[in-house]
């Protein structure tokens, strides 16, 4: 079955909501972090990240890219504070990457791709499953993480 979304000619960012309208709103990939427009909220709690490996269950190959899936029926991986109520627990992570230097990452800081990003995939509790979840605008979080290439070792 071919992915209704993608990367490519024609099937980029700027053209999933025609499959998925969700995607034309303002809380959905990818975005552009503008450093010069963000507000700092001093109420926001620390992020409390609690990962177990011994929940990893397996790695999965989906044609994009890789995931390694989490037993997620415990709170034994978790991400909780900030701007979250409630408990998220791990569901997968995957890697976003490209052929070349400096055009791997789904989203930018300034225009600026990086190499790859790492997100963490984690749904909401109050739900009864990841499927559940996944429905509601309160039922994911996903940590982002940029990596670069560099010649340090």
């Amino acid at each position: 079955m071919a992915h209704a979304w993608g990367y490519g000619p024609g099937k980029g960012p700027d053209t999933w909501h025609k499959s998925f309208p969700i995607a034309l709103g303002d809380h959905q990939s990818p975005i552009d972090i503008k450093p010069g427009e963000v507000k700092y909220d001093q109420s926001l709690q620390p992020l409390n990240i609690s990962y177990d490996p011994s929940t990893a269950k397996l790695i999965l190959n989906n044609g994009h890219t890789f995931n390694v899936e989490f037993e997620d029926s415990q709170d034994k991986s978790v991400l909780k504070g900030g701007a979250l109520e409630g408990t998220y627990r791990l569901k997968q992570f995957h890697f976003h990457w490209g052929s070349c230097d400096g055009h791997g990452s789904e989203h930018t800081v300034k225009g600026h791709k990086y190499e790859a990003e790492l997100h963490l995939v984690h749904w909401n509790t109050k739900y009864v499953s990841f499927g559940e979840a996944v429905k509601h605008c309160d039922g994911l979080a996903v940590v982002g993480v940029f990596l670069e290439v560099s010649d340090h070792k």
